[in-house]
C-alpha cells in the first residue's frame, strides 16, 4: 500500500483491511462522474452540506466539513473508494485536473474539543497511479 498525502494505492479493494468500527467507507463508481456536475451530485450524497454550491472551493470545502460531521458519529477515518477513476470527469480535462489535485491534498481536520483528527483518504486502486504522476509533471 503505497499513500501519497490523501491518496492511498491499493492492490484489490477486497483485500484491503478495513476496521468499520472506527471509519466511514464510502464507494464511488466514477463511471458515473464523467461531468463536473455528475460528480457533485454523487458526491452531495456524502452528507455535503445544504448550502453545497456546485463549484470547486465549495466541493473541497465540504470534503472538510464531511470530518465534522463524522466525528460527531464516532468516526475517526473516512475512505472513499474511486472505482473506474480513469473515468472520472473524462468530458473535461481541465475539470480532471482540478478533482486530482483537490483529492491529493491532506485531509486532516482537526477536532479541537476532542483533541483529535479526522483524517479523509481516497482509496484508488494501484494501476492508476500514473495518473496522479502525470499531474505533478504538468
Amino acid at each position: 500500500m503505497n499513500i501519497s498525502k490523501g491518496i492511498i494505492f491499493i492492490n484489490n479493494i477486497n483485500t484491503f483491511d478495513i476496521n468499520k468500527n472506527k471509519i466511514e467507507f464510502v464507494n464511488i463508481d466514477c463511471e458515473y462522474c464523467q461531468t463536473k456536475q455528475e460528480l457533485f451530485d454523487v458526491f452531495k450524497k456524502l452528507d455535503f452540506p445544504n448550502y453545497f454550491g456546485n463549484n470547486w472551493d465549495a466541493f473541497n470545502d465540504s470534503l472538510y466539513d464531511l470530518g465534522n460531521i463524522n466525528i460527531k458519529t464516532n468516526k475517526f477515518l473516512i475512505y472513499i473508494y474511486l472505482k473506474n477513476l480513469s473515468l472520472v470527469l473524462s468530458k473535461n480535462i481541465d475539470d480532471r485536473k482540478i478533482f486530482l489535485e483537490i483529492i491529493n491534498q491532506d485531509y486532516k481536520i482537526p477536532q479541537e474539543k476532542e483533541k483529535m483528527w479526522m483524517d479523509i483518504y481516497f482509496l484508488v486502486d494501484k494501476s492508476y497511479k500514473n495518473i496522479f504522476e502525470k499531474q505533478e509533471t504538468i
